[in-house]
């Protein structure tokens, strides 16, 4: 065999291989941007696939504040179950911004903090 075949026969190789790697193992994954608060979502990660059902425990809530969440801008109702306060939504194929938007529920106090 000369030297192209070898190289052609092991990029075809390294061609397929990544495929079925993809296939099985990558697949896209976009990105959640937690308005530099991730630590604040229990279980958080930083990427998910499409399609799968993301549920996050907020854990920073103070009882001064009234809280909205809010995913590229719609709004997330806060679900309720016996670990706390979750956040729910389906990762949609692209990338997502996570917002938790906290005012003061205090009488006379500052709003929109």
């Amino acid at each position: 065999m000369t030297s192209v075949k070898i190289i052609c026969i092991i990029l075809i190789i390294m061609i397929i291989g990544g495929i079925i790697m993809g296939l099985f193992f990558g697949g896209n994954r976009y990105q959640v941007d937690y308005c530099g608060e991730k630590s604040s979502y229990q279980g958080a990660k930083r990427a998910y696939k499409p399609g799968t059902q993301v549920k996050l425990y907020y854990k920073n809530f103070r009882p001064d504040s009234e809280y909205s969440f809010y995913l590229d801008g719609e709004y997330i109702p806060l679900e309720f179950d016996s670990k706390g306060a979750a956040i729910r939504f389906v990762m949609p194929a692209h990338d997502v911004k996570l917002e938790c938007r906290a005012r003061s529920s205090m009488a006379g106090g500052p709003a929109g903090r």
